[in-house]
């Protein structure tokens, strides 16, 4: 990685040499909807498809712990499982990004999807 990679496109690549059963994963700007890095195996659907649609998501749930009584919250990680998919969300520290991945549930465990994902953004730096 060049010292000009920026820290989604770090850990986009730190992903996708861990996880070879990666069906999507894409590093997504919270504010707008769009994709900052990403990478698609072939015949999976488009990261920007989805990207809009979980920056909102992300972004109801950064309001609603904001509006949370006591001790302010701050979202880490979103699971979204499915019949056939595990979809997961983790947002990078100061809350502006976050990265969404997807695998095949068959073929991966969540707890390593999840490390993997932990470890890849630490080791980015963020």
């Amino acid at each position: 990685m060049s010292a000009a990679t920026s820290q989604p496109e770090k850990v986009i690549q730190l992903i996708k040499a861990e996880l070879p059963g990666l069906r999507v994963v894409a590093a997504i700007d919270v504010a707008s909807g769009k994709c900052l890095a990403s990478y698609c195996r072939p015949r999976a659907p488009a990261a920007e498809w989805v990207a809009e649609h979980h920056a909102t998501t992300v972004r109801q749930q950064q309001l609603a712990l904001q509006a949370w009584p006591g001790r302010p919250e701050q979202l880490t990680d979103m699971l979204i499982p499915m019949r056939r998919h595990l979809h997961l969300l983790r947002v990078a520290r100061k809350g502006e990004w976050f990265v969404y991945l997807a695998v095949k549930a068959d073929e991966l465990s969540l707890a390593l999807a999840r490390e993997v994902l932990r470890m890849a953004m630490k080791r980015a730096g963020c």
